[in-house]
């Protein structure tokens, strides 16, 4: 029988697992995780036989698992994208990552209030996590049952322009050759990213769920973009730290956030919720 639900949950190194069967854990980059990542050293023989036994991997089918250190994340997206029927060809699709999850149940956990970025950090994963947060397979299709997805969201009070050019030592010319590409070959969504652009509610992170007919149209918009911006950036990755090498993933978290614009102006209506950050994710 057909699964309702699948969310991806991204790693690229041993963190905490949901023991729920509607939790897919997907490895980030499995192709070059003997390569230095961002953390500043590669994956060890006992860290990859972890990976093994608990991910699923990015690198089977059509895949970019080997451009993950441009892409970082969201070569998963594209593996779930090109192999949607592995994990089992869902009705909704949802993504998480190792240390961001949803927080379903208010919007305070275990005390704590979220910040400016409506992240409530915690310094551990307590007992009872997945209940305590609502990230129970019941949870979520109960909430699916009322709005069309699940979004990370809050309002930063500053633009997205302003959060470009003081974050991730993202160069502002990327964010604006990003927008260049919308307006010239995806025009519909073109309006949507300009009124994005002014506002300072934004959905965040790449964590989301939503219909599978919606991820595969968002699909074809992100990789169209991101394999655009790829081709302006070539020149440059070689003059840049394995850190700022992530030009697409950080292009990604932009281009989500149009994207649900786009979908709110059409009408969808998205439960918008805090994201818990565990600040020590790693086993």
């Amino acid at each position: 029988m057909q699964k309702n639900l699948k969310i991806c949950v991204c790693y690229h190194r041993p963190a905490f697992v949901f023991d729920e069967e509607c939790f897919v854990p997907m490895w980030s980059g499995k192709d070059v995780a003997h390569e230095i990542s961002k953390e500043g050293s590669a994956l060890s023989e006992e860290q990859i036989n972890w990976m093994e036994e608990h991910c699923v991997g990015d690198n089977t089918g059509d895949n970019i698992s080997k451009e993950n250190r441009k892409y970082s994340e969201i070569t998963v997206l594209y593996w779930v994208w090109k192999n949607y029927v592995k994990i089992g060809n869902p009705n909704y699709i949802g993504f998480m990552q190792y240390r961001r999850h949803f927080l379903l149940n208010g919007n305070s956990f275990d005390g704590a209030e979220a910040d400016n970025f409506n992240q409530i950090y915690i310094d551990k994963i307590p007992d009872n996590y997945t209940k305590a947060a609502g990230l129970t397979e019941e949870n979520i299709l109960s909430i699916l049952r009322t709005y069309d997805g699940i979004a990370a969201c809050n309002d930063t009070k500053q633009s997205i322009r302003n959060y470009n050019e003081t974050h991730f030592s993202q160069d502002i010319k990327y964010y604006n050759k990003t927008l260049e590409i919308i307006d010239k070959d995806w025009q519909k969504i073109a309006p949507a990213a300009h009124r994005y652009e002014r506002e300072t509610y934004h959905s965040w992170s790449q964590c989301f769920v939503i219909q599978k007919e919606i991820f595969f149209e968002y699909c074809e918009f992100l990789f169209d973009v991101l394999k655009k911006l790829d081709d302006f950036c070539k020149d440059d990755y070689q003059k840049l730290s394995v850190e700022q090498q992530r030009i697409l993933g950080y292009a990604a978290e932009n281009l989500w956030g149009i994207y649900w614009r786009y979908l709110t102006d059409k009408g969808l209506k998205f439960k918008c919720v805090p994201l818990i950050v565990n600040k020590n994710p790693f086993i």
